[in-house]
């Protein structure tokens, strides 16, 4: 990859009417090696990565319905979301200060990491803070408080399982 960058080779169009012989030439390579390296560009793969499959645009559209929500866990919100903020999106939140823009974020942050027993995304998140205003004290406290909820979902469950034994016997 270095070395098609290096001799200006940054499209695939970048090959039109170029000859393996002349390619082999521009990277320094041997006829076999540059000959491979077209196939493999012209096919859509490089480096080992396979070329990427076509898809229509149902098959995208399916795809993005079926990608899902995160619960924002304001009802109103989410409702108002379609069922939470849409997965594999952008999805930008805006209002004059001190409305909770950023309490949002931190939760959103922190929700996606809820473990799947808890019908969570067991996901992962990045959190970009371009002003500054992340406060890590902040973020702790709401992750003790998802920790706490988690904790009480789990007793609830647990205590509603031995009930239902009990009352099977």
């Amino acid at each position: 990859l270095a070395k098609l960058a290096e001799a200006g080779f940054g499209a695939l169009g970048d090959l039109e009417g170029l000859s393996p012989a002349e390619f082999a030439a521009e990277l320094q390579l041997s006829l076999e090696a540059a000959t491979k390296l077209m196939v493999e560009i012209r096919s859509g793969g490089i480096g080992g990565q396979p070329a990427p499959v076509p898809r229509s645009a149902l098959e995208l559209l399916a795809e993005e319905r079926s990608a899902g929500c995160l619960a924002t866990f304001v009802p109103e919100l989410d409702a108002l979301l379609g069922g939470g903020v849409p997965l594999r999106m952008i999805t930008e939140f805006s209002g004059v200060a001190g409305v909770g823009k950023t309490q949002l974020a931190m939760q959103l942050a922190l929700d996606a990491r809820i473990p799947a027993v808890f019908n969570g995304l067991a996901g992962e998140c990045i959190y970009i803070d371009t002003e500054g205003s992340f406060m890590v004290e902040r973020a702790m406290q709401i992750a003790d408080g998802i920790v706490s909820h988690l904790r009480y979902m789990a007793q609830r469950d647990e205590c509603a399982e031995q009930m239902a034994a009990a009352a099977a016997l």
